[in-house]
């Protein structure tokens, strides 16, 4: 790994490369389409259809904004499904689950419910400020699809931070960036980093045990290899993994996504997925039956706490 603190202007992670060596192109730079689900709800949704098969092991991520309740109470297995509110987001987001769970995910704060077999969850506006951030989910290798539902939250202050010298920054989410590591244990090796790069500040990315699979650009301006990415677009890496981000002028905010993929069967029951069709729906029975436990929907002065 270079050392990202020793070397001007630069993060990166990856085996030591000669300065002779170039940046293979990325993919692309990909522009998701802003769609409303209600009155309450906007979001760009990412998936395998829009990204192709680079994004595994995530299934799909959505960078949202929310503004009223907007789904009930929904089961999930088979994966986990990670909330981030950002740090400049204007509201804060009230989380319930059938195990009892009760959280308040505040700006800059990481709910990561790891559903394994089965878990029924809500997630609304705990406040009339609209929520800003990203629902994420994660894919569970099969061996691990049903293990017993765990939940992780973290305060933003319980997430690791590195910065440096000119400004910039890095949260890590999940898995781990220098010293730093995520206190979550996820159920694969992946990275999630919230990164902030100076003005002309570069993020190199060139790990050969943990590829990169997008990286998602928040704010400002990135240029990777030929292509530039502007807030809303998504870089994808070239063939290996690898991704070479340097910000413009104005500095620029991203959301790196790295991880094995897992090469295994999606399938999808609902908001249930599992390796095969059948334990897809077994999962589904397993839910229907009350074995993913219970939860009452949302009224208005019943979640106040």
């Amino acid at each position: 790994m270079r050392d990202s603190l020793d070397y001007p202007g630069a993060w990166a992670r990856g085996s030591a490369s000669s300065s002779d060596d170039k940046p293979e192109p990325i993919s692309r730079v990909v522009r998701p389409l802003f769609t409303s689900r209600g009155p309450g709800f906007r979001v760009q949704h990412l998936d395998g259809a829009v990204l192709g098969t680079s994004i595994d092991p995530w299934l799909a991520i959505d960078r949202f904004w929310m503004s009223r309740p907007t789904f009930p109470p929904h089961p999930h297995a088979g994966f986990s499904a990670i909330t981030y509110v950002m740090p400049e987001s204007a509201g804060v987001m009230r989380n319930r689950d059938s195990a009892g769970g009760r959280h308040k995910i505040t700006p800059g704060g990481l709910h990561w419910t790891s559903a394994g077999s089965g878990i029924l969850h809500e997630e609304i506006p705990a406040t009339d400020q609209p929520v800003e951030g990203l629902q994420i989910f994660l894919n569970h290798p099969m061996q691990r699809k049903h293990d017993k539902p765990v939940v992780h939250h973290l305060e933003p202050g319980d997430i690791p931070i590195i910065s440096a010298s000119d400004g910039s920054w890095i949260r890590v989410l999940a898995g781990g960036f220098r010293d730093r590591i995520s206190p979550i244990a996820t159920t694969s090796p992946v990275t999630l980093l919230d990164i902030w790069l100076a003005p002309f500040a570069r993020f190199d990315w060139y790990s050969h045990d943990q590829p990169a699979n997008l990286a998602v650009v928040h704010q400002g301006e990135l240029m990777a290899a030929t292509a530039t990415a502007d807030a809303g677009e998504v870089v994808l890496p070239n063939g290996d993994g690898s991704l070479y981000l340097a910000a413009t002028g104005n500095g620029a905010r991203l959301v790196l996504f790295c991880g094995t993929p897992i090469r295994e069967p999606v399938h999808w029951v609902g908001p249930l997925c599992m390796a095969s069709e059948e334990d897809a729906y077994r999962a589904l029975v397993r839910y229907r039956t009350g074995l993913m436990g219970s939860l009452q929907p949302y009224r208005r002065g019943l979640c106040a706490k």
